[in-house]
């Protein structure tokens, strides 16, 4: 029943934003800014290459039913104003000097007139050099069902919101933004489960959709996470799921039109609901909410552009010990400006804070934080991205103390486009 009202409070919660859909009769799906720069070169380059007619890695042609394979690596390097750690999330640039934030390899195609699938493997240096390798995606997905249903089932990004799905390789910015690190997870929230998608027969874009993951592991940290050190001053106990009912849950509903034939609005309403490892009957649920609009004149060649992009999350964590629920909020805008071919200027400000619990303001991952990004990007070629980023932040765990960053990227892919 609390699944069931708390699905409902989210599909209401939106409905008022469907009045203003009913002009549209198209819409271009989100992406970021990385994505459109790439999607335009490609474009340009080969107006009318097909699908079926692309080269393949070892020469000949893929046909729908081969294999696409691809490699995907993000290297970067900072220089700090102090040695005071303060990045936590698993591709972020830790420290100063330098990182690989990733290394992806991944195989995408169609298993047979049914179904597609996808596999990436990631590598990356945790905190103390070692190399970790993880799967961050195995699953296959449904293709050509009847009214516009997709069921995928296996390991993957959970759909909510807006970035927790973009692979590090299409972030627009250096570092994960500091909300999502915090309630999502160093890597991102990810765990084996099916998820199921509706697109409504509507004259404008309406998705529904809707999860059921393990809650249990590294990946999902505001649920049953891992045994071992405390969260908001409570240690997290040995939780095994026994049922459907302590399961991670996620209704989502988004939304899309065009406001003019150059401009697009997305909107986005998601939830998160399951159990946490502080008692034997306690739950979590987060709430967000993301917006994107986009402005691209369709006269140019994907220049120029700007996307500008905002989410905010809520968390209710509840403990055995306190009657008030640990809360946590925060949010991110940014803006990308594709100012000239290959070319793209960004800012991000992000703010995230939190309330009750043991030590809140001295905890790195609760305490008040805001942190100011102006970047700029410029692609080499159309699988080649070089990145510069400067970031302005305060964190009260630190004593409020400004910490300043310089931060330089690259970024290059290779193998077929249809991977990335």
């Amino acid at each position: 029943m609390k699944f069931l009202k708390n699905a409902l409070l989210v599909v209401l919660g939106v409905i008022p934003t469907f009045a203003l859909l009913m002009m549209s009769e198209q819409v271009i799906y989100a992406e970021t800014a990385s994505h459109a720069v790439r999607k335009a070169m490609l474009e340009n380059e080969n107006p009318h290459t097909s699908r079926e007619e692309e080269k393949g890695l070892l020469g000949g042609t893929f046909d729908r039913f081969h294999l696409d394979a691809g490699i995907a690596a993000v290297f970067a390097g900072a220089v700090l104003s102090d040695d005071d750690r303060r990045y936590f999330g698993d591709h972020d640039v830790l420290g100063n000097g330098f990182t690989m934030q990733e290394m992806a390899l991944t195989f995408t195609g169609r298993v047979d007139s049914y179904f597609k699938a996808n596999l990436s493997v990631a590598m990356f240096f945790n905190e103390n050099g070692k190399a970790h390798i993880d799967v961050d995606e195995g699953y296959i997905v449904s293709d050509g069902l009847p009214y516009n249903l997709e069921i995928m089932a296996g390991q993957f990004f959970t759909r909510f919101g807006h970035l927790n799905s973009v692979l590090v390789y299409d972030w627009d910015f250096i570092n994960q933004p500091v909300i999502l690190n915090r309630m999502l997870g160093n890597g991102g929230l990810r765990a084996p489960g099916v998820q199921a998608s509706w697109k409504a027969p509507t004259p404008f874009y309406l998705e529904f959709m809707g999860s059921i993951q393990q809650a249990v592991g590294e990946d999902v940290v505001s649920f049953l996470g891992q045994e071992g050190p405390g969260f908001g001053g409570h240690r997290l106990g040995s939780r095994t799921t026994s049922g459907f009912d302590e399961m991670l849950y996620m209704p989502r509903v988004v939304s899309g039109f065009d406001l003019t034939n150059d401009l697009h609005l997305k909107l986005g309403g998601s939830a998160l609901m399951g159990p946490n490892a502080t008692g034997m009957n306690t739950q979590t649920t987060i709430y967000g909410g993301d917006m994107q609009l986009k402005w691209q004149p369709q006269a140019g060649q994907g220049f120029p552009f700007f996307i500008w992009d905002s989410e905010f999350l809520y968390r209710d964590y509840e403990t055995p010990l306190f009657e008030d629920a640990l809360e946590d909020w925060g949010w991110y805008t940014q803006g990308l400006y594709g100012f000239a071919p290959r070319w793209v200027g960004g800012l991000r400000v992000e703010y995230a804070d939190g309330a009750h619990g043991l030590d809140q303001e001295m905890d790195d991952l609760r305490s008040e934080r805001y942190i100011i990004s102006p970047n700029i990007s410029w692609m080499t070629s159309k699988f080649s991205q070089l990145r510069l980023q400067y970031n302005f932040d305060v964190l009260e765990s630190r004593d409020n103390e400004p910490q300043h960053g310089l931060f330089v990227q690259w970024n290059f892919q290779f193998g077929s486009p249809y991977v990335h």
